[in-house]
């Protein structure tokens, strides 16, 4: 590391003025205490006061003076139809205010209407999150390549990051406190709410999850269907710890798919359609290979898990048809 004397030199000569301040003034009076501090500060001052960071900041000030009332005119009127107006204004302000050279340091020189544009942001970066998280589990693809392990635990981390992301947003949409209730905030500042009702965008991210829950309950089918295929010579040389493994793994598997189900069941409350696909191939599978014990076990399942009615019915009406 290289010796800076200019730096010493400098504090030395600032200290010598603090101490000969001392000696100035009435006779009798001593020195304030806390000169050496006097002394640090006027360091730091005069250091900062050359920074080519504040230098910048002081010409935004002096130079941007309109632009800057003007777009406070602007966040102050706007006024909006959708969130998607929202959005929009959040994405010309942002470009706007990237002309300045420190946005936060700039801007606390005016009257800015800092309360209004933030809540504008967080609506706006709300709304992008929940789609962007839509468009995300809504363009999954099983990729049948993966192994079973990985393809299904890819699916389930996409569906509890999605179960958390909207749980987040439903506490903060639903608070009791007014300072931290979404709604009061956003109708506060004229933004519109329409997009955060569950007929919303959370509809949608809804039936994403019913989409998501079909491929998994498909894989977990699928799955199974090969742990009971095999050609009857090679039935014939599995031992009897081997067939209990298969079964056993065959047994997980349709654990994890009901499991599964029921995550996705928390969040949509009406899983009738993806429940009757994977009941109806289940049935089919049992009746073809003659293996009712796993169709009692899936239904034991579902008993368990306090199924709804009309889901239990259609259940009990698999089983019949499958005896």
């Amino acid at each position: 590391m290289r010796r800076a004397p200019e730096i010493v030199e400098f504090y030395q000569a600032l200290m010598r003025r603090g101490e000969a301040s001392k000696q100035t003034g009435s006779r009798g009076s001593r020195a304030p205490a806390g000169g050496s501090k006097a002394a640090r500060s006027d360091l730091i001052g005069e250091i900062t006061k050359n920074s080519p960071h504040l230098v910048a900041v002081q010409a935004d000030v002096d130079t941007q003076g309109d632009f800057v009332r003007k777009l406070a005119a602007e966040v102050r009127d706007a006024t909006f139809g959708n969130v998607e107006d929202v959005v929009a204004f959040v994405a010309w302000l942002d470009e706007e205010l990237s002309f300045l050279v420190d946005e936060q340091a700039v801007l606390k020189h005016f009257d800015w209407p800092e309360k209004r544009a933030d809540t504008l942001r967080d609506a706006a970066a709300k709304y992008q999150g929940l789609l962007q998280l839509e468009k995300q589990i809504s363009s999954f693809v099983d990729d049948r390549a993966l192994h079973r392990d990985a393809a299904l635990g890819k699916m389930f981390s996409l569906f509890e990051k999605t179960e958390k992301s909207v749980y987040r947003f439903m506490q903060e949409r639903d608070a009791a406190d007014a300072k931290s209730n979404l709604v009061s905030r956003y109708k506060e500042q004229d933004i519109p709410v329409g997009w955060m009702s569950d007929a919303g965008v959370i509809a949608k991210i809804k039936l994403a999850c019913v989409n998501l829950a079909k491929q998994y309950m498909m894989r977990v089918v699928s799955e199974i269907d090969g742990l009971l295929g095999g050609r009857n010579d090679e039935q014939r040389r599995e031992t009897a710890l081997f067939k209990r493994l298969k079964e056993q793994n065959r047994e997980v598997l349709l654990h994890q798919g009901v499991r599964f189900a029921f995550r996705v069941h928390q969040v949509q409350k009406k899983l009738v359609h993806s429940f009757l696909f994977l009941t109806d191939r289940k049935t089919e599978l049992v009746h073809v290979r003659g293996d009712m014990q796993l169709s009692k076990y899936f239904l034991s399942i579902l008993v368990c898990r306090r199924v709804h009615c009309r889901e239990f019915g259609y259940f009990c009406w698999a089983k019949k048809t499958a005896h």
